[in-house]
């Protein structure tokens, strides 16, 4: 690790990061105080997004879609669209819609600067949770 690498570590762990948790709740009953720890929930309350069923999930945010995350990751600033085609290696059309399907679902930003539509991911860390119910040995009866 350089001393750069090193300094940059350093500055960031005092400062609040924004995180985003993509939650995948089966039980349909979405506590918002309990979404995230208390030092995150702090920095950034209403950054949830809250999918009812894996499928759901799976649907919105697919491995083509992730490939789009990993570009804006990796660029860390704002990208045009034409960028990510040329690195996803995708036909336009997909890329756009792709794209558009994770700005609804508030995972990354969209925004047209000079007729140039650009990509945007405002967070430092996207966090995946998977509540799944578990049932008490009183709620269920053997036959």
């Amino acid at each position: 690790m350089t001393s750069n690498d090193k300094n940059k570590k350093e500055n960031t762990k005092g400062q609040d990061q924004r995180v985003l948790q993509l939650r995948v709740a089966l039980t349909g009953n979405v506590d918002q105080e309990s979404t995230l720890p208390d030092r995150e929930r702090a920095v950034n309350p209403d950054d949830t997004v809250v999918f009812n069923t894996p499928d759901v999930f799976q649907d919105a945010v697919t491995p083509q879609r992730t490939e789009i995350i990993d570009v804006l990751v990796e660029y860390a600033r704002p990208v045009e669209i034409n960028t990510i085609l040329r690195t996803v290696n995708r036909g336009t059309e997909k890329v756009r819609n792709d794209a558009e399907t994770l700005s609804s679902h508030g995972i990354i930003e969209l925004t047209e600067i000079d007729n140039t539509m650009m990509a945007y991911l405002p967070y430092d860390t996207v966090r995946v949770d998977v509540d799944f119910p578990v049932m008490s040995s009183d709620s269920t009866e053997e036959t």
